[in-house]
């Protein structure tokens, strides 16, 4: 009986590390993906900066040519 016992306790303790594992795994991905947002969002706030200054040179641009 004893010896049941020892071997259902160390499944247990086998199955509650990878469960630990797969906890750790699926906070990992979550921390990944929240940078990977981060990164894309900053990604897309420069690139509409420098599209905006384009655009507004445009008109500037534009502007002075047609006052000629």
């Amino acid at each position: 009986m004893d010896r049941l016992l020892e071997q259902f306790f160390v499944l247990s303790l086998i199955l509650s590390g990878i469960a630990g594992l797969a906890v750790l795994h699926c906070a990992a991905c979550a921390v990944k993906n929240h940078h990977q947002v981060h990164d894309l969002k900053a990604k897309v706030n420069r690139l509409r900066t420098m599209q905006l200054k384009r655009v507004r040179d445009r008109e500037i641009g534009g502007d002075s040519a047609n006052a000629a």
